[in-house]
């Protein structure tokens, strides 16, 4: 269980890492998309400026440049769309970890306690087998003891 545990929270470390790093991915892209919105921004004044004093080319330029604003700016709501994504997995990630780790912390301390059980049993059960040899040769040294005093008395009476 504790190794299940630990690999699965490695597995969900592994995602959360993944997840990180689209994320990372996804803000440096709305960086860059931002930073191009307000080029074409900047772009589109000059442009609009130029079309007062300039004929029908210079509107078609606008128009073309408004529809290209109009895609960054499609494109940068699906990066913050994507970046929000990433957010949300990457908080339930977190979540899942927590309380994988939560799990694998008690089953350690359910298996410490239980080896530590065991080991207590089985010092009692040793302590009781040495008791139970002692008492037992105690009693067959007691038995030889009187064998002797006995042979000792028998040898006296000749």
């Amino acid at each position: 269980d504790l190794t299940t545990a630990t690999a699965s929270r490695e597995q969900l470390q592994r995602e959360l890492d993944a997840v990180r790093s689209a994320a990372a991915a996804s803000v440096e892209q709305l960086e860059q998309l931002h930073r191009q919105l307000a080029e074409n921004e900047s772009s589109l004044v000059q442009v609009r400026t130029q079309a007062t004093t300039s004929s029908d080319e210079q509107t078609t330029q606008i128009e073309e440049l408004t529809a290209r604003l109009a895609q960054r700016e499609a494109s940068l709501a699906k990066a913050v769309a994507s970046a929000r994504k990433s957010k949300e997995r990457l908080s339930q990630l977190r979540v899942q970890s927590e309380a994988d780790a939560s799990k694998a912390d008690e089953s350690f301390t359910s298996l410490q306690q239980e080896l530590e059980d065991q080991s207590k049993q089985r010092a009692t059960a040793l302590e009781e087998a040495h008791a139970q040899e002692v008492a037992s040769l105690s009693g067959e040294c007691q038995r030889l003891g009187d064998a002797l005093r006995a042979a000792d008395e028998e040898k006296a009476e000749r």
